[in-house]
């Protein structure tokens, strides 16, 4: 069975930047290799695209980024999920501050996904909510 793997915004930017990073070395790898199946986010979408310069450039990245299955990530559940985990965080003295990444965090925990980031704002999801992430 291939592992299911939703690949943050970090490591997408630095991968098309042509940033080498472990986690763009570990993505570059399985898109070759097919061992995992990579996923992408609507708000990872968004994320990426956001900061692409021209309007041209970001129908190419979104023309290349449309070959991975999407993961629609809102909607109320998650809403709920996204905010209980943030509280519980918040408790711990953790404040996370971007909304995406509570979303994306929150999505990997419900359905048991690994997630492939650079991102030190999912480092307290990892240590106390048990977000899977994939060691680079």
């Amino acid at each position: 069975m291939t592992a299911e793997v939703l690949v943050d915004s970090s490591v997408w930017i630095d991968h098309l930047r042509g940033t080498l990073t472990s986690q763009v070395k570990w993505l570059r790898a399985h898109l070759v290799d097919g061992e995992a199946e990579i996923l992408l986010a609507d708000l990872v979408l968004y994320e990426v695209l956001r900061g692409v310069p021209t309007d041209a450039q970001a129908r190419k990245v979104a023309s290349a980024l449309a070959a991975f299955p999407l993961m629609c990530l809102t909607g109320a559940d998650m809403s709920v999920l996204a905010a209980t985990h943030y509280r519980k965080l918040r408790q711990l003295g953790f404040t996370i501050n971007k909304l995406a990444d509570s979303f994306i965090a929150s999505f990997c925990i419900r359905e048991g996904m690994s997630l492939l980031h650079s991102d030190a704002d999912f480092d307290a999801y990892e240590k106390h909510l048990k977000l899977q992430v994939v060691a680079t």
